[in-house]
């Protein structure tokens, strides 16, 4: 009576595990569904406005409503472990006499603008060590000192990436404007900014790198 019993609990079990499960799956396939939706409507919407502006996809590459697709559905994926966004990107515009000239001043202004944001969320991580009493606000400062001073080794970290948006338009006066968008991994991005600034504070002060290693687990 008693195996009995223990079967039909673990039947039981085994049945409301398969069923969670499959229910799970079934939520994550409905959310990515709905996210590709969204995505493909904002899309449209998007290639629609700047085809009216005179933006044209560039040679080589996918049709506007495509490139906005992509773009969309990369800036809503999640971490699955943290449920953090996945990406960090950039998103720039520049002219140029030539298209060439333009996409390379553009591409620079979007590492630095993914730079940038970078260095804002490691000045708040620094920040937040001082309110939980990890380092002292002198500490803080130095670090936050060099962390701006790293912006530049940061933004030369940024390389090997291929725009998920190149976009561009003539100008009346004949020049070429190029707008581009590039993602990078965040945590990814974030281990090397933090390794980068880890590296230079201990040549300034070897003393404090081995603290921000011990208090941030930088």
């Amino acid at each position: 009576m008693k195996k009995t019993l223990m079967c039909i609990v673990f039947c039981f079990l085994a049945g409301t595990m398969v069923s969670n499960a499959q229910s799970f799956k079934e939520m994550k396939q409905a959310a990515k569904a709905e996210m590709k939706e969204k995505a493909s409507k904002d899309a449209r919407k998007a290639a629609k406005k700047d085809a009216k502006d005179g933006w044209k996809a560039a040679p080589g590459t996918l049709p506007l409503e495509k490139q906005y697709e992509r773009s969309f559905t990369r800036q809503a994926m999640e971490d699955p472990e943290t449920g953090e966004l996945m990406f960090i990107w950039g998103d720039a515009t520049s002219p140029g006499q030539t298209y060439d000239a333009a996409k390379r001043q553009a591409m620079e202004l979007a590492k630095n603008l993914i730079a940038n944001q970078i260095e804002s969320n490691m000045t708040e991580m620094v920040k937040n060590s001082v309110s939980n009493d990890q380092l002292t606000a002198d500490e803080a400062a130095s670090i936050t000192k060099t962390v701006t001073e790293s912006r530049s080794i940061i933004s030369q970290k940024l390389t090997n990436v291929r725009p998920f948006i190149e976009v561009y338009r003539d100008l009346p006066n004949k020049t070429k404007e190029v707008r581009v968008m590039v993602f990078y991994n965040s945590k990814q991005v974030q281990e090397s900014a933090k390794a980068a600034v880890r590296d230079q504070l201990k040549k300034d002060n070897e003393e404090l790198g081995k603290k921000l290693d011990e208090k941030l687990g930088w």
